[in-house]
């Protein structure tokens, strides 16, 4: 599995890389007022305001599969569908561990090389985040965080950063969605298909005709 990943040298990268918020560009002009710097950067740079655009939409619809998932399980729980609510608990969490598993183990692989501001700051808590299965997010909001300090730098290094990590969620992407998604859309399917009385014909096959039977 290691060799679906690129492997981004970290001595490729400066040493005071990522430069911290308060930091300025190196082409910026140092009178410049911040606010107005950043203006005219997204103004320069629309492919990066395209990028950040879509950084950001990934992760809503991430917090939105969240919000989802949880009305899904209440629902469950309200409608004592117990069944099907243990069901359901034991695709998220079985797909949340495997998911966090890769996530640690590929921070580990890269020698715990922080290479964005948030993932310095949460570093110390690193393992804990992902014991509690909040490692996914944290790698969602770097590259978001990311993204907005690439509109502003506009840096070859962090472009490269940031297409690097997104690799990494690409991957986690597709283990989710074999060990999640995939199985509770069959899920819901055959709740739907229940429901609606179909089930019973699919599996036995419709009734003989009228006068026709044994």
């Amino acid at each position: 599995m290691a060799e679906l990943r690129p492997r981004l040298s970290v001595e490729e990268l400066p040493d005071a890389w990522p430069p911290s918020p308060g930091e300025e560009s190196p082409d910026q002009e140092s009178s410049s007022p911040i606010g107005w710097s950043f203006i005219k950067s997204c103004m320069s740079k629309p492919k990066s305001i395209w990028s950040f655009f879509l950084d950001m939409l990934g992760l809503a619809l991430f917090v939105l599969d969240i919000v989802l998932d949880f009305k899904t399980l209440v629902t469950f729980g309200v409608n004592r569908e117990y069944g099907h609510l243990a069901v359901l608990l034991v695709l998220l969490v079985g797909s949340a561990v495997l998911t966090h598993t890769f996530s640690w183990l590929w921070y580990k692989d890269d020698e715990f090389s922080m290479m964005t501001n948030l993932e310095r700051i949460l570093y110390p808590n690193l393992g804990f985040l992902h014991i509690f299965h909040l490692g996914i997010y944290i790698r969602h909001a770097a590259v978001a965080a990311a993204s907005m300090e690439n509109v502003r730098f506009q840096s070859e290094e962090l472009t490269k950063i940031i297409k690097y990590r997104k690799h990494d969620q690409r991957i986690l992407g597709i283990f989710e969605a074999y060990s999640e998604s995939a199985p509770q859309v069959v899920l819901m399917l055959s709740i739907a298909l229940s429901d609606d009385g179909w089930t019973p014909t699919v599996l036995t096959g419709p009734d003989p005709p009228q006068g026709f039977g044994p």
